[in-house]
């Protein structure tokens, strides 16, 4: 399981814990923090459900009988009005950590492929150039080699996995055209560290295993990536 479908699973109850689910959020810091803020969220909205409307002094007969149909307006306005504020702050916790969630997305997609770190040879180009053609990219001249290169699914697209290796070691990048970030955001989680590089045409996300100079690695790849009018 990955970190996206962990976090669908939360989000639609997050007290379930399903044993695969368990099994990702014991391994994944970033999910479990995400369900330890969801938490809280379903008991607001449960204890908004069973709120009982205030009870007035000196009711008439009549006031009384009118009581079940106000019962039922208020909880559905009760109903209502949570589930606009839950989901309200969700989005507003989304919005406040979209590099988080990006950086937990890449670090459970590197993981799942770890053969990737054992590759020593160079990608013969026959194999590695309709990879990047496909993703509209190009690698600059002089570029260090491409030691492994995947067309992945990563949120819904298709993207680019690569690893190059230089000088610095070898380091992950993927391409993620079209994912747009105002600036660039460094990360550390689960053992890497990485960089989110804004670039014309989207993003670079460069990571590496604890040690790497990530900046510098980040900075290469943005040099030997070229992003295709």
């Amino acid at each position: 399981m990955n970190c996206e479908s962990a976090r669908l699973l939360i989000g639609s109850d997050p007290r379930a814990l399903p044993e695969e689910l368990a099994e990702h959020v014991r391994d994944c810091e970033a999910c479990t923090q995400y369900r330890r803020e969801m938490l809280p969220l379903e008991q607001d909205l449960h204890r908004a459900l069973s709120l009982a409307p205030p009870e007035r002094q000196g009711r008439t007969p009549r006031a009384a009988r009118a009581r079940p149909a106000r019962t039922a307006s208020y909880v559905r306005w009760a109903l209502a009005a949570s589930v606009l504020i839950t989901a309200g702050i969700a989005v507003v916790l989304l919005a406040l950590r979209p590099t988080d969630t990006l950086a937990a997305d890449l670090v459970a997609h590197v993981e799942a492929e770890p053969q990737s770190w054992s590759a020593q040879q160079p990608v013969a180009p026959p194999a590695l150039e309709p990879i990047l053609g496909r993703a509209g990219v190009r690698l600059a001249p002089g570029a260090g080699p491409v030691v492994y290169a995947r067309t992945c699914s990563f949120r819904g697209r298709w993207v680019p996995h690569l690893v190059l290796h230089s000088a610095l070691g070898s380091y992950t990048v993927l391409v993620l055209r079209g994912e747009r970030l105002a600036q660039r955001r460094e990360f550390s989680e689960e053992g890497y560290s990485g960089v989110l590089l804004p670039v014309a045409g989207g993003t670079l996300a460069v990571l590496g295993r604890r040690g790497l100079e990530t900046n510098a690695a980040a900075d290469e790849a943005g040099r030997s990536i070229q992003f295709l009018p």
